[in-house]
């Protein structure tokens, strides 16, 4: 093995290499370990991400309690909120939608967290309607489907047409609480397709 200037024995290759000690630091020898770029960068996105989604929500949750009417005009109102929201701000929908998961599971864990507070608004539905639940995915399940919606529109590049997406997103998350007939009258829709 030979030896580098000032830096004792070269590294050697393979699987010995890998099994060598590392060598002995001299008492009092200052360490460095620098952070991955890329950490960094995930640490920042994730940071944002947490900024907008409180913000998205709280938009969400205060359009929720503000508007008068039953809970499928309430979470109807809400859900206009979100797409409107996303349509207007593409930066931020890409963000929170795509790009979180570059994070891998610090994003997902991020995502889940954020769709966990849309999910207790939709499972207040059943119990104001005072329906059962007919499975306990229900609530993930309507949230899942307009996180879907939000991100194939962004993905697509045609956020600005998001919001006609609205009787669509509402007869998803309405329909298995309120009954298709009810969730198409608060949805505005007359198809019956």
């Amino acid at each position: 093995m030979a030896a580098r200037p000032g830096r004792g024995p070269a590294r050697r290759e393979g699987v010995a290499a890998r099994l060598a000690p590392e060598p002995t630091r001299e008492r009092g020898a200052t360490v460095l370990h620098l952070a991955d770029p890329a950490d960094l960068d995930h640490a920042r996105m994730l940071a944002r991400y947490d900024a907008v989604m409180e913000l998205a929500l709280d938009a969400l949750e205060r359009t929720f309690v503000e508007t008068d009417g039953s809970w499928a005009e309430r979470i109807h109102a809400a859900i206009g909120q979100l797409l409107g929201l996303a349509a207007t701000n593409p930066r931020e929908a890409w963000l929170c939608t795509i790009e979180v998961f570059d994070a891998g599971a610090r994003g997902l864990e991020r995502h889940d967290r954020s769709m966990a507070r849309f999910q207790q608004l939709c499972a207040a539905g059943y119990s104001e309607a005072g329906v059962p639940i007919p499975s306990r995915l229900m609530p993930q399940i309507a949230a899942g489907a307009v996180f879907e919606l939000i991100r194939s529109h962004a993905d697509e590049r045609r956020l600005e047409v998001l919001p006609e997406a609205l009787p669509t997103a509402a007869l998803i998350v309405l329909s298995p609480i309120v009954g298709r007939e009810e969730a198409l009258r608060v949805a505005g829709s007359t198809s019956t397709s």
